[in-house]
């Protein structure tokens, strides 16, 4: 489960000081762990996280430490969860995947991470954890979808790939599917019946899964 380190002693210079590059450190009162080339960035993504009209940029860290950070969009540290050291530099090889979605339908975007250890762990918009799903193997990719009949301001399902499994909005594990090969790319499709998961794999198959009762 992701965890804040927290000391008191840390200096307000991590991430907020002049000299210090955007998008970059931790907020005060966390402890920056750097990592040059032996970190990498697994997700990005640029949205309204709190639900006030701005934008903020969303991240994780991946490598021999593993984080993932809210900036403000002048890339101030806004707020931090540590997952820990990591024992590979390899690009995903900790944090494989992340997602960005409202799922209680409150206005506010939950950061969904997937982790080399098998859990999926969701986060509320200030890096809190919320809930975490143990699944039988690693996740490889997350995908929120709203199915169909809920609200579109939230309630989405998680899609997890290789094999495909889906989660309700609290994490709960309520339908396997299966696909031939390695899982490379999902996108939803919205249908006159509801939305489908597309996914395509590495052997060239592609199946759509409905999302929904």
């Amino acid at each position: 489960m992701a965890q804040r380190h927290r000391r008191a002693g840390d200096r307000q210079q991590q991430g907020h000081g002049r000299d210090r590059p955007r998008y970059y450190g931790v907020p005060a009162g966390h402890t920056y762990v750097g990592g040059w080339t032996a970190q990498n960035r697994t997700a990005v993504f640029h949205e309204d996280i709190d639900g006030d009209g701005t934008k903020e940029l969303a991240t994780a860290i991946n490598g021999t430490w593993n984080r993932v950070t809210v900036y403000s969009d002048k890339g101030v540290p806004l707020y931090n969860a540590q997952f820990g050291p990591g024992r590979s530099n390899a690009p995903r090889a900790q944090m494989p995947t992340m997602d960005v979605a409202d799922l209680d339908g409150d206005g506010k975007k939950e950061l969904v991470v997937g982790i080399s250890e098998g859990l999926v762990v969701a986060l509320d918009n200030k890096c809190q954890p919320i809930w975490s799903t143990r699944l039988p193997s690693p996740p490889v990719s997350l995908r929120s979808i709203t199915p169909a009949g809920a609200d579109s301001t939230g309630g989405g399902r998680l899609r997890r790939r290789c094999p495909w499994r889906r989660l309700d909005e609290k994490g709960k594990l309520i339908r396997l599917g299966k696909v031939a090969g390695r899982p490379a790319h999902i996108v939803p499709l919205q249908t006159s019946t509801g939305p489908l998961a597309v996914v395509a794999t590495d052997q060239g198959e592609v199946k759509a899964f409905r999302i929904g009762n």
